[in-house]
């Protein structure tokens, strides 16, 4: 029998709420990391979530620094892209080096928060304690303290980056030992950045495309002539896989068109999380997606055309509602 782990998790929304609620109902022991309105919610009446339907309230220690947590085990960051902006507010001084599982949508996190972390944490050249990380499922996150899981899949991959030190590789196995016992899925891969790249070639370009189009799946699935933008939304997914593998991530020959078939498995009514963030007019992790591979692929010396054109008029929305640049034109304006 697996013995409690003991986890603290850095962030109590959609996705951070569902792993705790889960981990917490199935014997671990599980502290969240929040603040602001979060945190007081959290202390005074517990989490409130909706699991595939049935509601309850978990009472979940809750604090606002990872030092009141009691000797973790390992850390989930799950906060919204990028965890960098975590760790320079500080919730990791003041602790010794410890796990850190990452939950982010981001080519780029892995690398940052490893390099931010090693301006915390003193460590050998070369190693660090950074497990990144792939979340699946549809959670929603519905107030400070509220969050539901809607039917589908729900798990979590992991795997080291090179440098990642045994201890930390240990405490990731044993993660998913964890998640498995709480009725979710936990899968150890050594090759975890082609899972990365992967979940980047959807999620990064149909998050984009969808907010530049201001379109649900189905119109980025259609063709030009069912009014669509089939054409655009593959040579995204390509651009993405072109520059994976330039940085040496070995993704398999069909990852495009694997890519292609799960997107037309899915619904044509879904949306993204970080679209609806964009379209509600709230803060949004679009330039830990998209923008990332671009600068990847900058880096690289890979051209991504239509990436950069996709990113250029969703940055110009952004910079038009921060009062950077004028209001789009209005019908009879000259």
């Amino acid at each position: 029998m697996l013995e409690r782990m003991r986890i603290a998790i850095v962030g109590a929304g959609a996705v951070g709420g569902t792993f705790g609620a889960r981990l917490s109902a199935a014997g671990h022991e599980v502290t969240f990391i929040a603040r602001g309105t979060t945190l007081e919610r959290l202390q005074r009446q517990g989490l409130t979530f909706t699991d595939l339907g049935e509601t309850a309230t978990y009472r979940i220690p809750t604090v606002a620094t990872l030092a009141e947590v009691d000797r973790p085990e390992c850390v989930i960051l799950a906060t919204k892209a990028l965890g960098e902006n975590v760790v320079a507010s500080g919730v990791f001084d003041g602790v010794e080096p410890l796990p850190v599982v990452l939950t982010q949508n981001s080519v780029e996190a892995p690398g940052r928060i490893a390099d931010a972390l090693g301006t915390v944490w003193p460590t050998t050249p070369g190693e660090h304690w950074v497990i990144p990380g792939v979340v699946r499922g549809f959670m929603h996150y519905q107030a400070p303290a509220e969050v539901a899981f809607l039917p589908g899949p729900l798990s979590l991959t992991v795997g080291p980056l090179p440098g990642t030190g045994q201890a930390a590789r240990a405490a990731a196995r044993r993660l998913m030992d964890a998640f498995h016992v709480a009725d979710m899925g936990g899968e150890y891969r050594e090759d975890i950045l082609v899972d990365v790249w992967m979940k980047a070639m959807f999620v990064a370009t149909f998050g984009a495309l969808g907010c530049a189009a201001r379109a649900r799946l189905g119109v980025l699935l259609a063709g030009r002539a069912d009014g669509g933008l089939r054409e655009q939304f593959i040579a995204l997914i390509d651009e993405v896989a072109r520059t994976g593998r330039a940085c040496g991530v070995p993704l398999a020959e069909d990852a495009v068109a694997a890519t292609v078939r799960f997107a037309e498995g899915l619904d044509p009514s879904s949306t993204t999380s970080m679209q609806r963030d964009f379209l509600d007019g709230l803060p949004c992790e679009f330039d830990a997606q998209l923008p990332a591979v671009v600068r990847m692929a900058a880096r690289a010396g890979v051209q991504v055309p239509t990436a950069a054109a996709v990113c250029g008029l969703v940055e110009l929305e952004l910079a038009r509602r921060a009062g950077r640049q004028p209001q789009a034109l209005q019908a009879g304006e000259r």
